[in-house]
């Protein structure tokens, strides 16, 4: 009997640390793939990035994504300008480095599937997806 429960014991343990170690890589798995605008929030006021297009202010305002490569590069797109770096998750808090030297610090929710940048009183909230349902700014006809 006692041979039978610790078989059991031992078979539980192993499937922890496998829970475990799936858990730790999933993070850096959900993370992966492109981040798009969501919203912008500043002054207690919040836009997303449909209306901000909307208003008037341009493609180029609402224009921010991220693509996190699974190999821990990273491209990102902000206001039409390309870069390209390298990027660490420890926890919820993602670092990225552009290879000019940048350095943006941004917090990853899971659970929420949310990427937070907030910088002088602005807090940007991107989410999973290209952004390809963006309304676009309409120009008036010649």
């Amino acid at each position: 009997m006692k041979r039978r429960d610790s078989a059991r014991w031992a078979f539980a343990l192993v499937l922890l640390a496998a829970a475990l170690c799936l858990a730790a890589c999933g993070a850096g798995d959900g993370l992966a793939g492109d981040w798009t605008l969501k919203e912008i929030s500043a002054g207690g006021v919040t836009v997303s990035a449909g209306d901000l297009q909307n208003m008037g202010a341009g493609a180029e305002a609402a224009d921010i994504s991220f693509t996190f490569r699974k190999d821990g590069t990273v491209k990102a797109s902000i206001a039409g300008e390309q870069k390209e770096g390298t990027y660490e998750l420890e926890g919820t808090e993602v670092t990225v480095t552009t290879e000019d030297g940048l350095s943006q610090r941004m917090t990853y929710d899971a659970g929420a599937r949310t990427l937070t940048i907030s910088d002088s009183g602005t807090t940007y909230v991107l989410v999973p997806g290209t952004g390809e349902g963006l309304a676009l700014p309409l120009a008036p006809l010649p």
